[in-house]
């Protein structure tokens, strides 16, 4: 048996704790789906090239990457002056996985979907959101009606359940830390093609952003158990504590050069 070591002392002042082990990281098992790239047009399994003037920004774990307003990617932030210079997960708006579409990352990759004659909706883990997807011929909504996620409206194609998302409102980026979604046609294709398997494909069109569409595939695995709720915005102190602790170290800053 392994034995349990217990270390009394805390770590040295302003030392790291550390926040994450291998316990909280999705490693699911896709068999022989394993690709050499998700993407597949262009053939080259490569994001083709941006347009000229195309906005990029880039996020992360690390320090704040200085940049201006508005902040478009999930993770990380240009400053913490006020909430809006904070990436959108942080802000609790859209998660760092949640889609549309979906690319996997660390943990809570989860997808429900469930659907009556009319309706199909899709359930994502991370941040709780449901999008719903209208399976009638009704009217799109007007175009300057813009959304986070967009506006999906989805169809059958045989046995495979197509949505088509339009009207985003261009404050997320299009794809890989680049562009602004504001004229980004998004199509899903969900295909059961096993018991326990759903081929998921995705088609990127924003000519404002890339020099092509971008197509790729993700395949996704059925699980067992449910969702459980993520509840971000239910005491979001981590956003709070965020600008508070900026605020004590700008007054530190500032007794230290009175001194």
């Amino acid at each position: 048996a392994a034995t349990l070591v217990v270390d009394p002392d805390a770590p040295p002042e302003g030392d790291n704790p550390g926040g994450y082990n291998d316990f909280w990281f999705e490693s699911a098992g896709i068999g022989d789906l394993v690709r050499t790239s998700h993407i597949v047009y262009p053939k080259d399994g490569r994001v083709p090239e941006a347009v000229e003037g195309a906005p990029r920004q880039y996020g992360g774990l690390g320090p704040d990457i200085p940049g201006s307003r508005p902040v478009r990617y999930v993770v990380g932030g240009i400053a913490k002056d006020g909430h809006e210079d904070r990436g959108l997960s942080e802000r609790c708006i859209v998660g760092f996985n949640s889609g549309p579409p979906f690319v996997p990352s660390l943990y809570n990759n989860n997808v429900q979907i469930f659907q009556n004659k009319d309706t199909a909706v899709i359930m994502t883990e991370m941040i709780h959101d449901a999008r719903i997807v209208p399976l009638t011929k009704d009217a799109p909504i007007d175009d300057d009606i813009r959304l986070w996620s967009g506006d999906s409206r989805g169809w059958w194609d045989g046995d495979t359940l197509v949505v088509e998302t339009k009207n985003f409102n261009g404050l997320r980026q299009t794809f890989n830390s680049t562009g602004a979604n504001l004229d980004m046609v998004l199509t899903e294709r969900f295909t059961r093609t096993a018991y326990d398997t759903v081929e998921y494909a995705f088609t990127i069109d924003d000519p404002s952003t890339f020099t092509d569409r971008i197509t790729a595939i993700v395949p996704m695995t059925k699980v067992a158990g449910q969702i459980y709720e993520y509840a971000c915005h239910e005491g979001n102190y981590g956003m709070t504590n965020i600008l508070r602790g900026m605020r004590a170290e700008e007054r530190m800053a500032a007794e230290g050069e009175s001194d």
